[in-house]
């Protein structure tokens, strides 16, 4: 039987930006693919054909810059300036890494890219019925959105923080994560006064940090993936208004969770 760490561990990705021929690469930050349960929340926004996605912080990476990347694309007369495209970067066997270019997901960026609330959402329409049970639809983490996490209590939000930058060259190295509580502040003052941040984060040693700058440099907070301690759910994704944790959980407005 597969570990829910380990599941957690298949379902994370590390999103870069490439530009053509690898010539350079910038770690945008993390995602993580997600089965729901029920879609009806994204229907303000449309109607996905699948309950798959690769979901991600929009903090980490907007549908505004896919467009963008997609209209370079069919710019044919310009083809002489390096192309860039999305990949999202998975644990693949012998902890070799899995790349996957995002346009390889989906089939139609109008009608499989979504945003909404703090999150970006892809819908994994282009890998349904293609592949086997190794394929990435298989490592998809169940997911809540914010009707089913309201039943959390307020001590069950864990947040899977990348340590290190990786380069290219170490595509053979594992991930490494450090996982912190989420915790909202009891106090009316610290949810009223916009001088008090409203989450803190708890490391394993009882720490609190309450600003994203208190963290070693090497950690990478922004859009860090949130999962429920007790069933290890994907519920959204840390991330900061003015260099405090304000988490974008699916469903809600982000930083609206208590």
């Amino acid at each position: 039987m597969v570990s829910a760490e380990s599941k957690i561990g298949g379902a994370m990705c590390r999103l870069v930006e490439e530009t053509s021929g690898h010539e350079t690469m910038k770690f945008l930050g993390p995602g993580c693919l997600a089965s729901f349960p029920n879609v009806q929340f994204l229907h303000s926004v449309g109607t996905p054909k699948s309950n798959s996605f690769l979901v991600a912080s929009n903090q980490v990476l907007t549908k505004s810059h896919l467009r963008a990347i997609k209209n370079q694309d069919k710019e044919k007369s310009k083809r002489r300036k390096p192309s860039v495209k999305i990949v999202a970067e998975f644990l693949g066997t012998k902890e070799n890494l899995e790349r996957r270019p995002l346009g390889d997901l989906y089939r139609s960026f109008d009608d499989d890219v979504f945003e909404l609330n703090g999150v970006i959402y892809v819908a994994l329409t282009k890998l349904e019925g293609r592949f086997s049970k190794s394929s990435l639809l298989n490592r998809t983490l169940e997911a809540s959105s914010f009707v089913q996490a309201r039943a959390f209590s307020s001590d069950q939000l864990q947040c899977l923080v990348f340590c290190e930058e990786r380069t290219r060259e170490e595509t053979s190295a594992v991930f490494s994560t450090r996982a912190y509580d989420l915790l909202p502040f009891d106090s009316v003052l610290a949810a009223d006064d916009s001088r008090f941040p409203s989450y803190f984060l708890r490391s394993e040693e009882k720490k609190r940090y309450l600003k994203e700058d208190e963290f070693e440099q090497c950690e990478k907070l922004l859009g860090a993936v949130l999962v429920s301690k007790d069933r290890y759910h994907v519920v959204g994704f840390l991330n900061f208004f003015n260099k405090t944790p304000a988490p974008a959980l699916f469903g809600t407005e982000t930083g609206k969770f208590a």
